[in-house]
């Protein structure tokens, strides 16, 4: 079964997250990857993969960003992080996650993981 991108049905959700939504650590993050900050790449908020919406998305090398907050965390969301996290392993090459501590008090870490990651990915695909 081919993964559907952009659900409609999700549309208006992903635009109150962009428009409202958007935690602060979503914004800093934003800030710094946007317009192709990060080694030409272009990232797109709140893009939906499946039944699911990630925070940050790029088409080009198929690369997920999550920043979680406490949400993430609570034992009532435990099922439905666990079922979120193995949809998402099967339908992106890599997905990286973040707490949002590490946003507030490590930006430039994340920043050069983000970085990495994406180089290596690139490096990957030139092999082929």
């Amino acid at each position: 079964m081919m993964t559907q991108f952009n659900d409609r049905k999700l549309k208006n959700i992903r635009q109150q997250l962009r428009k409202k939504n958007t935690p602060e650590t979503e914004k800093i993050l934003w800030a710094r990857i946007r317009r192709r900050q990060i080694n030409g790449i272009k990232f797109r908020r709140q893009q939906s993969i499946g039944p699911y919406i990630l925070d940050f998305y790029s088409f080009e090398i198929d690369l997920g960003i999550e920043i979680d907050g406490p949400s993430h965390y609570l034992p009532e969301h435990s099922v439905h992080e666990k079922q979120r996290n193995q949809f998402l392993a099967g339908q992106t090459q890599q997905l990286l996650r973040f707490q949002n501590s590490e946003i507030y008090e490590n930006l430039e870490g994340v920043l050069i993981t983000i970085q990495e990651k994406v180089a290596e990915i690139l490096r990957n695909e030139a092999r082929y």
